[in-house]
């Protein structure tokens, strides 16, 4: 359980997943985590785990991804490690 931010934290691109090819734009939202159960249903084939913000741009690098999403997936993290530091703090 958390609270999701209202606002978008950025946009990344991702590929389609259509056998077109193409990319699709993916809004990125900061989750404030306050409980964590285990997933459950459709969602247990999953395995969340924390990472510190530079392993998990290793971890989002690996798998042979493109590198030009691999660099996305790190933009992200770079992002909400400025919002959550306060480096990235928006004006009101």
């Amino acid at each position: 359980m958390g609270v999701v931010e209202q606002h978008p934290l950025t946009r990344y691109v991702y590929p389609s997943g259509s056998d077109r090819g193409g990319e699709r734009p993916v809004d990125a939202y900061l989750l404030e985590v306050s409980s964590w159960t285990a997933p459950a249903g459709a969602e247990g084939r999953r395995d969340p785990a924390w990472f510190s913000p530079e392993d998990a741009k290793e971890r989002l690098a690996e798998g042979g991804r493109e590198p030009r999403y691999a660099e996305e997936h790190g933009r992200v993290v770079d992002a909400a490690l400025a919002q959550i530091t306060g480096a990235g703090q928006r004006s009101s």
